[in-house]
Parts: C-alpha cells; structure tokens; sequence
C-alpha cells in the first residue's frame, strides 16, 4: 500500500490500481456519535472507502480490527473465514507478508497460503452490508468497477487495557521511570536486578484494582469522622499554580481510563494543601478515616475535612471503603 497525492488517484484508477481513501473528512463530525452508540472510545473508529475496478483482488488476510462494509456501488465477492493460525490477532497479516516475531507470540504453526476450506461467500450489491469479524481471514475479487464504506473498530484488548493501568500504577516510583542499564548476561548483578524488577512488577500488579478500571458511580451518603477511604489508583493529584495574595492553589486531578482520561480542576485554600500532598503521596490501595486525615492536616477542621474528601471522592483520587 502506497500514499499518493489527490491529483494521481483518477489516472492510477483508470490504470486498474485499487484506492483506499482513509480517515474521510466528511465523516469526522460523526464518529463520535457513531462510538457513543458501540460503547467504544472514539479513536478505535476509522471511516474509510474503497475504490475498486472492474477485476481488481485483494489477497486473504486478516487485521486486528472489527468491519463493518456498506456498498455502494458496483459488485464485490467476499470470502471470509474464521482464523484458527491467529485467532483473536492484535496484528495485521496477509499471505504475502512474513511472519514478524510480534506475530509469533500467538501463532506458532506454519502460516497458510490460501483461504481455509469451507469459507463462506458473499456478493456485495449496492445497498448489502457486511460484518467481518475481528482477526477473520477475508479476501475479495471485483465483478464490476465497485465503491465501498468501510467502518473499522479497533477496539481495545484486556491487554492493551491491563498494561495501560499497570504502566500508570509503577510510573508512580522513581525506580520504575530508571534506566534498565545491566540486564544482560555479561553483567555482574543482572540476575539480581531482574529478579528484584520481577518482585517489584508483581508487587505493582497486585494493587491494579478492578473498581478503579471500571469507575463504579455514585456516592455513599454522608461523610463522618469515622468514614474511610481508600487511595485510588489510575488518578493523580497536581498543583497547576499558586495564588499568593489570595492563598488559593489551582490543583488538577487526572483519572485515568482506558476509554478517556479526565481531569478535575479545584481551587483549594493553602491549609488544604497538606492533606492533598499527604494523600497523594499514599500507597495505591491505603486506607484512612476523617479523623486521620485531620491528625496530618491540623488546620482543617471536621468539616473542612469532609468538604475535601467529597472534592476528592468526585475526582476519584479516593473512593470510600466497602464493608
């Protein structure tokens, strides 16, 4: 596949070369309706066309991404079957192309060279739609000069999810934002580093916790001096500016989700500030009541204390302890 300028596309066409027009401006305004409606982040969604002559194929492959194909003009056959080489790929791959070694994490037999027996058949009209699911092998020929809508979801694995929020997590610790220096077999101490860094990840893997992925809503009630709390992780606590003459600091809260990240903004009094810092400094996953809070910041009275912890609890740096 090769870009090329606007201007070359109607004689490369009328040559018999097929167009993939991508990311088609028209429909911007509109993908963010459209993944509202699939539940997906915005960006897991590309609008695109293909443009077809009469004759043209495009060999089996398989992608990472969910389609969904609207045709709009002409003739197109589909084959698609399912994929037992790859299944459930986060890579693209096609018969011609190599087998890279990212590939091989999830494919060990030898790579196919032609469709699977048994793969269903489809002819394309104007007005047929199509669904290929993700990671489906699919190939096409063109009976007629054919024009199609594509709309592919790329949507996020448990992996991509899972190293996103641990990544978050040990980004925390200076340790982990290091240099890796000495991690080779060569170096003295390099089992011992990697066995301390393996500790250390499993350490970080364990306070990845479910209610912070999934945000549960709402809130429980009133907050009392014997209420606790818990440090969420996935959010951060930041001092955006300081305010002398009024002693007011502007402070932002970035929570951090896989679908978007959002980020609160208070202005907080300075005898407020002590217990921001001292909760932000927490461990993932600790623990404390009003009353503890208020031994850290002796400034802020009972409902000064309560006031912050709801500012907080809204922002999702802490959560209230169940049971």
């Amino acid at each position: 596949m090769t870009s090329i300028p606007a201007t070359s596309a109607k004689p490369l066409y009328d040559a018999g070369t097929a167009l993939y027009v991508r990311r088609s401006l028209e429909f911007a305004p509109h993908i963010q309706d459209l993944a509202g409606t699939l539940g997906i982040p915005s960006n897991s969604i590309e609008c695109s066309f293909f443009c077809n002559p009469t004759n043209s194929v495009t060999l089996g492959h398989f992608d990472r991404s969910e389609v969904i194909v609207l045709q709009l003009r002409g003739r197109k056959t589909w084959r698609i079957a399912p994929n037992t080489f790859a299944p459930m790929p986060i890579d693209n791959w096609g018969f011609l192309d190599r087998v890279t070694s990212d590939v091989r994490l999830y494919a060990s037999d030898a790579p196919p060279t032609t469709m699977p027996d048994g793969a269903s058949s489809y002819a394309l009209e104007a007005g047929s739609l199509l669904y290929v699911p993700r990671g489906y092998w699919h190939e096409t020929i063109t009976e007629e000069d054919a024009l199609s809508f594509h709309i592919n979801m790329t949507s996020l694995t448990r992996l991509d999810v899972l190293l996103v929020a641990l990544r978050n997590e040990l980004a925390r610790d200076e340790w982990w934002r290091g240099p890796a220096y000495g991690l080779t077999a060569e170096e003295p101490g390099a089992i011992e580093e990697a066995s301390a860094a393996c500790a250390a990840l499993r350490d970080g893997a364990d306070r990845v916790n479910a209610q912070d992925l999934v945000r549960s809503s709402g809130r429980d009630g009133r907050i009392e001096a014997g209420t606790r709390f818990i440090r969420c992780g996935q959010a951060m606590f930041g001092i955006e500016n300081l305010d002398q003459r009024t002693e007011t600091a502007h402070v932002a809260i970035h929570a951090y989700h896989y679908r978007e990240t959002t980020v609160t903004n208070l202005d907080v009094s300075f005898e407020f500030l002590p217990a921001c810092r001292w909760i932000h400094g927490l461990m993932t996953g600790s623990t404390f009541d009003v009353s503890e809070l208020i031994r850290v910041a002796p400034k802020l009275n009972l409902d000064d204390a309560k006031d912050l912890l709801s500012m907080l609890e809204n922002a999702r740096l802490v959560r209230r302890t169940r049971g």
